[in-house]
């Protein structure tokens, strides 16, 4: 599971290096260095901005070649690394370490998937991106406790405790490794990653 996201990962940035060239995404990031160039988020090609810019511009990065990873369910496609640049930016403005990181895109992953499993939307007319918004904000928010409460009183940031807890998971066999096993991955060139995997 862990080594399968970490290949998505790369496989993500690999995407947005290929598509720092194409003409929307150096569009976008025209719209995004129209604001001051300051804030706490990487930009994926150079600069820093606020953390909303700097998700826009990654994600868009990641998504512009439509060579990321893709996950097949029953009447239903989604590409979980379509999570990375708001769950990216959220981790960079909590100042969280990369083991956290990895957990709040696992549970993004898990929730997109699952979703797209669950309850497929193509066929009500609405786009498998609906789920997006859904995982993205799963990955980002603090964890809550049984009662609902978030961070049962504990002081907590843009992602909390995430890693700890999706690690205690993890260690009970609990997470689903079918999500991570699932993903097509379509290698990019500047990767050199060679055949489809």
């Amino acid at each position: 599971g862990c080594l399968r996201l970490k290949v998505s990962v790369l496989d993500a940035l690999g995407c947005a290096i290929g598509a720092l060239d194409g003409d929307p995404v150096r569009r976008v990031r025209r719209f995004v260095t129209d604001f001051p160039l300051d804030g706490p988020c990487t930009l994926i090609g150079g600069g820093r901005s606020a953390p909303d810019r700097a998700a826009l511009l990654n994600g868009a990065l990641v998504r512009y070649l439509d060579f990321n990873d893709s996950y097949l369910a029953p009447g239903e496609t989604c590409h979980p690394s379509d999570n990375l640049g708001a769950v990216l930016a959220a981790a960079e403005l909590a100042s969280a370490d990369g083991a956290t990181l990895l957990a709040a895109l696992a549970v993004a992953y898990q929730v997109q998937c699952r979703l797209s499993d669950a309850a497929p939307v193509r066929r009500r007319g609405f786009d498998h991106t609906t789920h997006l918004a859904y995982s993205a904000a799963a990955g980002v928010a603090p964890p809550a406790d049984g009662d609902g409460r978030v961070g049962r009183g504990e002081p907590h940031g843009v992602l909390g405790q995430l890693g700890q807890q999706v690690g205690d998971v993890g260690d009970r066999g609990a997470v689903d490794e079918r999500a991570f096993r699932d993903l097509e991955h379509h290698p990019v060139e500047v990767l050199g990653l060679g055949d489809r995997r």
